[in-house]
């Protein structure tokens, strides 16, 4: 479900379509220091990937990081309401359904 990589890296890889390309997806996860879970660049939130995330700790961040890496963003930030949500300002104005907490500036 998820591959370590390294200790505190887990990486996901999906199938993905966009445009009818087939471009796949892939979402990293990091340990931080205080043993909170970042989520960067979402996937597909599937019931045995959130008890595969749950297992590993509490996720306190997620992070889309450009205008592209967000389709499934919502169902995590549903999922994970108290986590801070970071996007780029292209993100928070193409997805104004989506609560962006943090902007992602230079």
């Amino acid at each position: 479900m998820l591959d370590e990589v390294a200790e505190g890296l887990w990486v996901r890889a999906t199938p993905h379509t966009m445009l009818g390309l087939h471009l796949g997806a892939r979402m990293m996860i990091v340990r931080l220091l205080d043993g909170a879970l970042l989520v960067h660049s979402p996937v597909k939130l599937e019931p045995a990937l959130r008890r595969a995330v749950d297992a590993l700790g509490a996720v306190a961040h997620i992070t889309c990081p450009n205008a592209y890496h967000h389709v499934y963003a919502k169902p995590w930030i549903e999922a994970y309401p108290d986590a801070v949500v970071h996007g780029v300002p292209t993100l928070a104005k193409k997805r104004k359904d989506l609560r962006i907490d943090r902007l992602l500036t230079e």
